[in-house]
């Protein structure tokens, strides 16, 4: 189930993490972002022709890799996302929704590259099974962001008590509820026969559990003869079997492949397979957190883009550990289900029709089941040792309940990082390491120290802390501009406030001119009256912000084209 949504998953890392990070500062390549798309999706298209007669499915997938490195290397070299994000004058988009846009594009691009021009017109055709394969995770992924940016645009932050949450509760809501409709609906799946169904419907019940619909799984998707369950919830819960499966199972080993099955719902292995992707993300967080606290407590920064290959690697880690881990003992216990059910020979002829089918050798291992040679020992083991069953399902009983206190223990954590509470504890805790003197590389955790204070409007702290960091450090811009930027907001009325906060700005600026220091510069000019050079500033942040998308999150476009309104309609 997963391994059909690994290329979309892959290319939105792959851009979030590393392409993103590495933008030039100019286009190396100086197009247009229809003109790239155009590029792209034509070179998609001749990269299709490519064909090997390779039985490696690695070389048979070559022109889909090359496409993959292509939309990865022309979003770079022509600065797409952000280009892309700034291309309407009336829409201005954040780094989410670039992100999926481009997902998009190479949705189609891969779909494009992954047949060739056949003499029997069957190209688009099979371009458009490929892009319905993985149309479930576009929608998903599109619902996520819709609701995302609903709840953004109607919800005040300061209603929100903790965001972690929030998008988890999202995440899992579209999860159990919409997903599995969503691949049933976008795969065109077929209803079994009414004599089968009826067949199948009567083992599930035996093994006390449910589906919503019993379907074929479409020629198109795969031609692997197998079942499987796609769903958590009974009301979003379906079971899909394979033609290849039906035709050569007689009715006991259909029995037995469905009580397979049916030991994944009644022991909650779908639940528990969420739930670690759930827990790595959490895990992910919880890295980023401490690689940004690290920054700023020692100074020392790890590039965006190493950062990005740690993360993939860790994915890879994770699926083939972890989840490989959890798979091998989950279809053990499913087995065992099947086992118990209707006994070791049906469950073995059904076993090795399915290798037989799939052109599988008994003996070959697999990392995320065992080896078919390996589960039927283990079954036969289990006829003149019963008591290997139970012991196996205590095993899994004892990962699952690890599984939970993990994945608490990871929630809390990310629930808890995020706090105020926590921030502030961990900066005073190393306020308090300070010894009595101040060195260089404190700096960074007198800014802040001093940004808590300022969040907790104790104002004189936060000016006193910013000066200290700027006597160790007078050319800091981040110093310079949180400094200037409070004078503006809480001694607007004391002129030789708003003048000192001028020259920090202008100092800030010079050293470096991001748009969030261009803003502060036009405040502070709009304080003194200099409205058409505050005007001038804010129209300055506007464009800084458009030239780089990375750097406009915690604000959004819309602010800096609302400040630069603001400025020219109060000089008018």
């Amino acid at each position: 189930m997963f391994l059909p949504f690994l290329p979309l998953i892959l290319a939105s890392l792959g851009l979030s993490l590393l392409v993103l990070p590495m933008l030039p500062n100019e286009a190396v390549i100086p197009l247009e972002p229809i003109e790239t798309l155009i590029l792209l999706l034509i070179s998609s298209l001749l990269l299709g022709q490519w064909q090997s007669q390779s039985n490696r499915l690695w070389i048979q997938a070559f022109p889909r890799w090359a496409v993959a490195g292509l939309w990865a290397g022309l979003s770079w070299a022509t600065r797409l996302p952000i280009e892309l994000a700034t291309y309407w004058e009336s829409i201005r988009m954040d780094q989410a929704t670039v992100v999926f846009l481009l997902v998009l594009v190479y949705w189609m691009a891969d779909s494009f590259a992954a047949h060739p021009w056949r003499t029997d017109g069957q190209k688009w055709l099979k371009t458009i099974q490929t892009l319905r394969l993985q149309l479930p995770l576009i929608l998903i992924t599109g619902l996520h962001l819709g609701l995302t940016l609903l709840l953004d645009k109607t919800i005040p932050d300061e209603a929100v008590s903790n965001q972690v949450l929030v998008e988890l509760g999202l995440s899992v809501l579209i999860l159990l509820g919409t997903a599995p409709w969503f691949v049933v609906l976008s795969w065109g799946v077929q209803p079994v026969p009414s004599d089968v169904k009826d067949e199948i419907a009567a083992e599930l019940k035996a093994n006390r559990t449910s589906v919503q619909g019993v379907f074929c799984w479409p020629g198109h998707i795969t031609q692997t003869a197998t079942a499987g369950v796609i769903g958590i919830l009974p009301w979003a819960r379906f079971l899909l079997v394979s033609p290849q499966l039906l035709a050569h199972l007689s009715s006991q080993e259909l029995r037995a492949v469905v009580a397979h099955e049916a030991g994944h719902l009644r022991r909650w292995h779908l639940f528990f397979y969420a739930l670690a992707f759930l827990g790595f993300i959490e895990l992910l967080f919880l890295i980023l957190v401490g690689v940004e606290f690290t920054q700023w407590t020692t100074g020392v920064t790890a590039p965006d883009w190493l950062q990005g290959f740690l993360l993939v690697g860790l994915l890879a880690l994770f699926l083939r550990g972890g989840i490989g881990f959890l798979s091998r003992n989950f279809e053990r216990q499913a087995d065992c289900n099947a086992f118990l059910r209707c006994g070791w020979e049906p469950f073995a002829n059904a076993l090795k029709k399915v290798g037989y089918l799939n052109r599988i050798a008994l003996h070959q291992d697999n990392w995320h089941h065992y080896g078919i040679q390996q589960r039927l020992e283990f079954l036969k083991l289990c006829e003149v040792q019963p008591e290997r069953v139970t012991q196996h399902d205590q095993r899994v009983k004892t990962i699952q309940s690890g599984c939970l206190l993990l994945f608490g223990f990871l929630l809390s954590a990310s629930v808890y990082s995020t706090s105020q509470h926590a921030k502030e504890s961990l900066i005073f805790w190393q306020l308090e390491n300070i010894v009595s003197e101040t060195t260089p590389a404190d700096v960074g955790l007198l800014i802040q120290a001093a940004n808590t204070f300022y969040e907790k409007s104790e104002f004189g702290r936060a000016e006193e802390l910013y000066r200290k960091a700027l006597v160790w450090e007078p050319e800091n811009p981040r110093a310079l501009n949180n400094l200037a930027w409070l004078l503006t907001q809480h001694f607007a009325e004391q002129p030789l406030k708003v003048q000192e906060s001028v020259a920090l700005a202008e100092r800030a600026v010079a050293l470096e001119p991001a748009a969030y220091i261009l803003d502060t510069l036009a405040e502070s000019y709009a304080l003194q009256g200099r409205w058409q050079e505050a005007a001038d500033t804010a129209k300055t942040a506007l464009e800084r912000a458009e030239s780089d998308i990375r750097n406009v999150d915690h604000m959004g476009l819309r602010y800096y084209q609302d400040r630069m309104e603001h400025f020219q309609h109060t000089h008018l």
